[in-house]
């Protein structure tokens, strides 16, 4: 009898790892008849869609998570401060017939060293920019490394770093890159409610992105907006950025930008939220300002669904996809060429159209799930 495969998330949060992972499940689960359960290490928007397609596990539940936070925060204590747990759940997996675990990003190595008392191989697939690795210390990498057995990177450029900086042989390392589940795209709103304060017919500039606001660039989306306000201010251009929480320094820190720039009402903040491809689908075209992006699957999302993509030379793999046809590649922080771009889709409808219609092209032969799916599991098949 097959042995069941334990997925392992870092959390169940609507960015990009965790969605590729919903999708992968849902992909194996009508095509394959391979038995799989998941743990979450943290809650999200996205743990009741992962407990409808199978067994889900919240490792440290949501109330106990807080009250660890402050208490090891209060001992001036951080690192693996949920251990104990993740060894808890590792002894209740022991008869569990688990022949395969399937870490879902490189943050997880404090798991995979509790996981490893189930002596079977572990893939770990790689979503994150060397910037996110540093973030999560040394010691994480070393454990990944201890005990990953292959590594599925999701571009060319992940796969570079990990073999680069990391040390890791290349032939471990399997590229499988992003998918969309183009059925999804049939569903998808066209009159979702905007905020306050975009007129109708407004030009609107998209970004997307959680995570660190230094990373995702959301300073430099404040920056490009301003620059167009300044440049422009007859133009009725509006930036609506997508995702992110709307608590802490950074965010504070991002909202006193927006009102000491006098762009309150250029620039509009959407907290996390369960639909953001409908947000995508009123846009006019997508930026993609991240300082750097093992991928940029918000971008993939938004091409399928007709937006002309702006990105960064060198910061992402999503050039490999614009290349000539489907936006503009622009050199790394030049805000003012991005800008020039943005003015000319705004003055160009129909290259616009051009350009998003070829973007909308190009991810249904490139990214449908259709080849994502049979790609990951010809990896998983090399150990069940």
């Amino acid at each position: 009898m097959q042995k069941k495969i334990l997925f392992v998330s870092h959390y169940a949060g609507r960015s990009g790892a965790p969605s590729v992972l919903l999708q992968v499940q849902q992909w194996l689960k009508e095509h394959t008849g391979i038995a799989f359960e998941t743990v979450m290490l943290a809650g999200g928007g996205l743990l009741n869609d992962f407990r409808n397609i199978g067994k889900t596990t919240l490792c440290v539940p949501d109330k106990l998570d807080r009250y660890m936070k402050r208490a090891f925060v209060l001992c001036g204590l951080r690192a693996d401060e949920y251990s104990s747990c993740y060894a808890r759940f590792a002894r209740r997996m022991i008869e569990a017939d688990i022949g395969l675990v399937y870490a879902n990003t490189i943050a997880n190595g404090t798991m995979l060293a509790a996981l490893s008392r189930l002596r079977c191989p572990v893939i770990c697939h790689v979503h994150e920019p060397e910037s996110l690795i540093r973030s999560y210390g040394p010691q994480n990498m070393t454990l990944i490394k201890q005990h990953t057995t292959q590594y599925i990177a999701v571009s060319e450029k992940t796969k570079k770093n990990l073999v680069k900086t990391h040390g890791i042989p290349p032939d471990k390392i399997e590229v499988v890159c992003p998918d969309i589940n183009i059925k999804f795209l049939e569903g998808i709103c066209d009159k979702v409610q905007l905020p306050p304060g975009i007129p109708k017919g407004a030009f609107i500039v998209c970004g997307s992105g959680q995570g660190p606001n230094w990373v995702k660039g959301k300073d430099l989306f404040i920056q490009l907006a301003y620059g167009i306000a300044r440049d422009y201010p007859d133009m009725p251009i509006h930036f609506l950025w997508i995702g992110g929480g709307n608590e802490g320094i950074d965010d504070y820190l991002i909202n006193h930008d927006i009102a000491s720039a006098g762009l309150s009402g250029r620039v509009h903040i959407v907290p996390d939220v369960s639909n953001p491809l409908d947000y995508f689908n009123r846009c006019d075209v997508f930026v993609l300002v991240s300082r750097e992006e093992s991928f940029g699957l918000a971008s993939l999302e938004a091409a399928a669904l007709g937006k002309p993509v702006i990105c960064f030379e060198g910061a992402s793999a999503v050039p490999e996809f614009v290349e000539q046809d489907a936006g503009y590649i622009i050199p790394y922080l030049d805000l003012s060429a991005m800008a020039e771009s943005i003015i000319r889709l705004a003055l160009q409808p129909e290259l616009k159209k051009r350009l998003g219609a070829r973007a909308a092209e190009k991810v249904r032969q490139r990214y449908d799930s259709a080849a994502a799916g049979p790609a990951i599991l010809r990896v998983i098949k090399q150990f069940i």
